[in-house]
């Protein structure tokens, strides 16, 4: 497979670091092509097409996997057949409604600011929301899905990663199973 990488700049008017950690670039099309500067007429050269894989952040630059047309290739497509269920809980193919599963809650206490939060008014039973996902509804994380780590009696939630922004008393989410 034909890959490369891309070596950029951060500046804050056109790549800024949120943008690369939020995902605006992910899977972005590259074009690379030549012109002649004296004689903007004749068109353009293509040289090359691809999309933009892993982004790595170093410092005050990033760096850029560049996938070519042959990377396509690679992909699995298809079904796997496979004794577990293969579909994702409210996928396509799983076609379970999650709206009846799906409740809202608010954060009452913060435990690790940028992974763990308890919200009081949670009565479920511990481990109810392990493997679920959560939605950041206000706060400055709203917008952004997340894995549930592991869910205590008491409304604990440990979230799988970190999230960008701290989570913060007051900000509101919802969460399935």
């Amino acid at each position: 497979v034909d890959n490369s990488e891309i070596l950029g700049g951060i500046d804050d008017d056109s790549v800024q670091t949120l943008d690369v950690l939020n995902g605006r670039w992910d899977f972005a099309q590259v074009r690379f092509f030549e012109v002649n500067w004296d004689d903007l007429s004749m068109g353009h050269l293509k040289l090359r097409t691809g999309w933009i894989g892993e982004i790595k952040l170093r410092r005050q630059t990033y760096v850029a996997e560049l996938r070519g047309l042959m990377q396509a290739l690679v992909r699995e497509l298809g079904d796997l057949y496979a004794p577990d269920c293969q579909a994702d809980l409210g996928d396509s193919k799983c076609k379970v409604a999650l709206a009846p599963l799906t409740v809202t809650g608010t954060v009452t206490s913060v435990a690790v600011p940028v992974r763990a939060f308890y919200d009081s008014s949670r009565t479920e039973v511990a481990g109810w929301f392990t493997d679920g996902v959560l939605t950041w509804l206000t706060g400055d994380n709203a917008g952004r899905r997340i894995e549930v780590l592991s869910s205590s009696a008491g409304g604990g939630f440990d979230l799988f990663l970190h999230m960008i922004y701290p989570i913060q008393v007051g900000d509101t989410y919802s969460v399935y199973p």
